[in-house]
Protein backbone atom coordinates (compact mmCIF):
# COMPACT_ATOMS: atom_id res chain seq x y z
CA UNK A 1 0.00 0.00 0.00
CA UNK A 2 1.59 3.06 -1.42
CA UNK A 3 1.12 6.54 0.83
CA UNK A 4 2.53 10.31 1.00
CA UNK A 5 2.24 13.28 2.18
CA UNK A 6 -1.40 14.48 2.94
CA UNK A 7 -1.53 17.53 0.10
CA UNK A 8 -5.29 18.71 0.88
CA UNK A 9 -7.18 20.50 3.39
CA UNK A 10 -8.83 18.69 6.46
CA UNK A 11 -10.15 15.43 5.89
CA UNK A 12 -9.58 15.78 2.44
CA UNK A 13 -6.96 12.71 0.96
CA UNK A 14 -5.43 11.90 4.17
CA UNK A 15 -3.11 9.32 2.44
CA UNK A 16 -1.02 8.54 5.67
CA UNK A 17 -4.49 7.73 7.65
CA UNK A 18 -5.91 5.88 4.53
CA UNK A 19 -2.49 3.53 4.55
CA UNK A 20 -2.49 2.75 8.41
CA UNK A 21 -6.96 2.52 8.15
CA UNK A 22 -6.85 -0.10 5.09
CA UNK A 23 -3.49 -1.66 6.32
CA UNK A 24 -5.37 -3.18 9.23
CA UNK A 25 -8.45 -3.86 7.29
CA UNK A 26 -6.98 -6.21 5.12
CA UNK A 27 -4.27 -7.50 7.37
CA UNK A 28 -6.46 -8.52 9.99
CA UNK A 29 -5.88 -7.93 13.41
CA UNK A 30 -2.46 -6.27 14.73
CA UNK A 31 -2.06 -7.41 18.32
CA UNK A 32 -3.19 -9.79 20.92
CA UNK A 33 -4.73 -7.18 23.03
CA UNK A 34 -6.47 -4.80 20.47
CA UNK A 35 -10.57 -5.16 20.18
CA UNK A 36 -10.90 -2.91 18.03
CA UNK A 37 -13.15 -3.70 14.89
CA UNK A 38 -12.00 -1.33 11.84
CA UNK A 39 -15.35 -1.48 10.31
CA UNK A 40 -16.37 0.39 6.40
CA UNK A 41 -19.83 0.86 7.66
CA UNK A 42 -21.47 1.07 11.08
CA UNK A 43 -19.79 1.51 14.38
CA UNK A 44 -17.09 -0.74 15.53
CA UNK A 45 -17.33 -3.98 17.47
CA UNK A 46 -15.36 -5.69 20.28
CA UNK A 47 -13.90 -8.41 18.80
CA UNK A 48 -12.71 -12.04 20.64
CA UNK A 49 -9.66 -13.36 21.14
CA UNK A 50 -10.33 -16.25 18.56
CA UNK A 51 -11.29 -12.79 15.92
CA UNK A 52 -8.24 -10.57 17.11
CA UNK A 53 -6.49 -13.66 15.28
CA UNK A 54 -7.60 -13.96 12.10
CA UNK A 55 -5.77 -13.24 9.49
CA UNK A 56 -6.24 -13.99 5.19
CA UNK A 57 -4.66 -17.02 4.93
CA UNK A 58 -1.46 -16.25 2.39
CA UNK A 59 -1.71 -12.40 2.50
CA UNK A 60 0.87 -10.49 4.04
CA UNK A 61 -0.22 -5.94 3.74
CA UNK A 62 3.42 -3.86 4.14
CA UNK A 63 3.10 0.09 3.22
CA UNK A 64 5.52 2.12 1.16
CA UNK A 65 6.26 5.70 1.61
CA UNK A 66 6.24 7.60 -1.64
CA UNK A 67 7.39 4.76 -3.38
CA UNK A 68 8.18 1.40 -3.47
CA UNK A 69 11.59 -0.12 -2.66
CA UNK A 70 13.29 -2.36 -5.60
CA UNK A 71 12.37 -5.32 -2.90
CA UNK A 72 8.91 -4.26 -1.95
CA UNK A 73 8.70 -4.64 -5.83
CA UNK A 74 10.23 -8.29 -6.25
CA UNK A 75 7.88 -9.59 -3.46
CA UNK A 76 4.62 -7.68 -4.57
CA UNK A 77 1.62 -9.62 -6.08
CA UNK A 78 -0.61 -6.04 -5.91
CA UNK A 79 0.23 -2.63 -5.56
CA UNK A 80 -2.61 0.10 -4.41
CA UNK A 81 -1.58 3.54 -4.05
CA UNK A 82 -3.46 6.85 -2.50
CA UNK A 83 -0.67 9.37 -2.93
CA UNK A 84 0.77 12.17 -4.95
CA UNK A 85 3.23 10.29 -7.07
CA UNK A 86 6.06 12.88 -8.54
CA UNK A 87 6.73 11.30 -11.50
CA UNK A 88 10.24 10.38 -13.12
CA UNK A 89 12.29 8.34 -15.12
CA UNK A 90 12.96 5.60 -12.63
CA UNK A 91 9.33 5.36 -11.23
CA UNK A 92 8.46 5.39 -14.61
CA UNK A 93 10.83 2.01 -14.82
CA UNK A 94 10.01 0.30 -12.07
CA UNK A 95 6.28 0.37 -12.98
CA UNK A 96 7.18 -0.91 -16.39
CA UNK A 97 9.29 -3.88 -14.94
CA UNK A 98 6.52 -4.18 -12.46
CA UNK A 99 3.33 -5.09 -14.86
CA UNK A 100 5.75 -7.01 -17.23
Amino acid sequence: MLASDKDHGLNEHDYPLWQKRWKRLLGGAVGSQDTTQINLFGPANKLSRKERKQRADNVTVSTAWDWPTKEQFQNTDLIVAFSVIKWNNEYVGDLEKFLN
